[in-house]
């Protein structure tokens, strides 16, 4: 994610496998939600899931709107 920011560039990342990441670990925040109560556990899942969307938008971001020049005034 700072190395996204930083560079305000995301071309070097596949968005269909971002995609796909948070398709896996929503089925796993669901499943850790139906067969662990264990707060720690679904702490880390949502944790993953959010840093992963996070990741994603970033991503989908600066490809659609790569960095642009500045004009010098």
């Amino acid at each position: 994610i700072i190395q996204i920011i930083k560079t305000k560039s995301s071309d070097d990342i596949s968005i269909s496998s971002w995609l796909i990441w948070i398709f896996s670990e929503t089925c796993y925040l669901c499943y850790v939600l139906l067969e662990s109560p264990e707060l720690g556990v679904v702490f880390i899942a949502v944790l993953n899931l959010t840093l992963i969307v996070i990741t994603s938008i970033l991503a989908i971001f600066y490809q659609k709107y790569p960095k642009r020049k500045r004009k010098h005034r």
